[in-house]
């Protein structure tokens, strides 16, 4: 559904950003304070592009911050954010925060020296099922497999798979095909995938995504710079509002507590695995309040207003499978958030 929703808003997202609609519209709204909701950096993309929808170049970031500067916004930490938005600020003195989402290595390798050579605070809300490997993080090196090879070959739901590879048209709809089965596929039966289709390559198939997702103690080297601030983003995210109301409190207060024994620090920000109306609802913010966090944040795309709950503040989701800028002008209008 996610996917279908969002083939149909980025040819539209794409067409309104070139227009000078939204940029006008955003001038003559109020003035209001923005949170980025943003995933991994890296230096280039993948050999396939295939995980475009995650990633952001350096360059990307780049711009994005030099935009959101020329237009009068401040860099912010969250709990300045959030701050403001509790006691009132001067509507003409607008900050932005970014954060990321999953807790992947190019935030420490990549976004990290970036932003702090720019002095430019964030947040990184971290997966603890990715940190400690007992989710599998397979994404990354499913590209990087069909990079490689001209063919694949293995069962499945008792059937067998071939799919050719000799061509980047080729690999790239081997790609989805097989993404589309292990994001359908039992546990089980995604780890029988996994280790065919890695047999000879791996030992141990959690071990696919090692260099991809931050380990334990980077965690906590990013916690010790005051530019940073850790948060929860679950324990094997999940869609929270699918699970019984035990197994998605587990989610939300297992991760905070886990993530505060690996940093020794108090954890005060959540944010929702996928982060749309679809994926969480009213008891999930009742488990954050609960659980001790501050805040929890969404992917409902518009900037922060007084009406915003604390326990569902928006962010404005970038990748770069649109130009950042253009997508960026007409997500701040709001336009395609509220409902989201």
């Amino acid at each position: 559904m996610r996917e279908f929703r969002l083939r149909m808003r980025n040819p539209l997202l794409g067409v309104l950003g070139l227009s000078p609609v939204p940029a006008l519209w955003t001038r003559l709204a109020r003035a209001r304070d923005v949170l980025l909701c943003l995933h991994n950096v890296v230096e280039h993309h993948g050999p396939l592009g295939t995980n475009r929808g995650l990633d952001l170049t350096v360059r990307e970031l780049e711009t994005v911050i030099q935009f959101l500067r020329a237009e009068g916004y401040r860099p912010a930490t969250l709990d300045e954010i959030v701050l403001r938005l509790e006691s009132g600020y001067d509507p003409g003195d607008c900050r932005f925060a970014i954060t990321f989402d999953d807790g992947y290595a190019g935030n420490l390798r990549v976004a990290h020296p970036l932003l702090r050579y720019h002095g430019i605070p964030f947040t990184v809300y971290v997966t603890t099922g990715f940190m400690d490997r007992s989710v599998c993080v397979w994404w990354y090196a499913l590209e990087r497999l069909l990079a490689d090879v001209d063919r694949v070959v293995f069962e499945h739901a008792a059937r067998a798979h071939v799919f050719l590879a000799s061509t980047l048209a080729r690999k790239i709809h081997a790609y989805h095909a097989i993404r589309a089965l292990l994001l359908h596929a039992s546990q089980s039966s995604a780890d029988e995938l996994l280790e065919q289709l890695f047999r000879g390559r791996v030992n141990d198939i959690r071990a696919l995504g090692a260099d991809d997702v931050l380990m334990p103690e980077q965690v906590g080297a990013l916690s010790n710079d005051p530019l940073v601030t850790i948060g929860g983003h679950s324990v094997s995210h999940p869609v929270l509002r699918e699970l019984t109301a035990e197994e998605s409190r587990h989610e939300i207060s297992a991760c905070r507590e886990r993530l505060e024994a690996v940093t020794g620090r108090s954890v005060r920000h959540f944010s929702y695995p996928f982060g749309n109306r679809l994926a969480f609802g009213p008891r999930e913010e009742e488990f954050v309040r609960e659980t001790g966090y501050a805040t929890a944040t969404t992917t409902r795309a518009h900037r922060l207003t007084p009406a915003d709950r604390l326990t569902a503040l928006p962010r404005i989701m970038l990748t770069a499978e649109l130009n950042v800028i253009t997508a960026l002008r007409a997500l701040m209008t709001g336009w395609f958030g509220h409902g989201d």
